[in-house]
């Protein structure tokens, strides 16, 4: 007859563990801020998973969320672009204090282009009256290389003069800045890629 083996009662825990934690991964990523982003502030994309570029990064801000969130706004209301072809920026929905959501178009001229991207940002106050930032774009076409533009689009939005940045508002300081790895579009972008990481997430690149 048929045999069936059991498995020992450390396998079954550790399955169990290993199950349980990647549910809670998985409904935290899909977790949604009241401006429809992901936990990381990514908008999502028409292109498929893996097929477009996209960048996000964590940064820790000396400021409160509110102030942050006020400077980028009134950024993308100025039509703020460092770009040597400047962009075109639009807010599409925020929610005070919690979320910012927004697109970029770029400059007439731009090669390649014209391509429109989704941001987004999302907003956590910590314990010393700063702010830590959730910050994401990506692409809506599918897409490979993207010569930093995907980190640029809201590096742009939350640099200061420190960066070489110009201001509405507020000068934004950062303490801690983070790139994750969804800015690392392959091995053949990383050999094109200014950064030893291979990363396309160059702030020089934020002025091209």
């Amino acid at each position: 007859g048929e045999r069936r083996t059991m498995a020992p009662l450390s396998q079954l825990l550790l399955l169990c563990c290993l199950t349980l934690l990647a549910a809670v991964d998985s409904a935290r990523t899909q977790e949604s801020s009241p401006c429809g982003l992901s936990f990381r502030a990514c908008p999502g994309s028409t292109a498929p998973d893996g097929e477009h570029a996209s960048c996000s990064l964590k940064v820790e801000l000396l400021h409160t969320c509110s102030v942050v969130q006020q400077e980028i706004q009134a950024r993308i209301a100025n039509k703020k672009d460092r770009k040597s072809h400047p962009g075109t920026y639009e807010l599409i929905t925020a929610a005070p204090d919690k979320c910012t959501k927004g697109s970029r178009t770029t400059g007439e001229g731009a090669h390649p282009g014209p391509f429109t991207d989704l941001f987004g940002f999302n907003f956590i106050d910590n314990d010393s009256d700063g702010c830590v930032l959730h910050a994401c774009s990506e692409s809506q076409v599918k897409s490979l290389c993207d010569y930093s533009t995907n980190f640029c689009n809201v590096f742009n939005l939350i640099c200061g003069s420190a960066d070489g940045c110009a201001f509405v508002h507020t000068d934004l300081k950062h303490s801690h800045l983070k790139t994750a790895k969804d800015c690392y579009h392959t091995d053949k972008c990383a050999k094109k890629s200014s950064l030893p990481s291979g990363e396309e997430a160059d702030p020089k690149l934020c002025t091209r």
